[in-house]
């Protein structure tokens, strides 16, 4: 029984790591302010177009779940 957890929290030591650091590298960027500049960026080049602005969150949903979703 003690091996058998042993091996559980080997095996998922990675990811756990990868999702705390993850977390603070992405509240450390949203605190600065960083994702408000680059949405600000392109909702001024929109002009509050819904469409637009539907088009561009589709866009960046595949970018992110592309970047990320790998570790779930």
């Amino acid at each position: 029984m003690v091996t058998f957890i042993k091996d559980g929290v080997k095996s998922v030591t990675d990811t756990a790591a990868l999702f705390v650091f993850s977390i603070l590298f992405f509240s450390v960027l949203n605190a600065s302010g960083f994702f408000t500049k680059i949405l600000n960026a392109f909702l001024s080049k929109m002009k509050a177009n819904v469409y637009q602005v539907c088009i561009l969150t589709v866009f960046i949903t595949a970018a992110v779940h592309l970047d990320g979703s790998g570790a779930s």
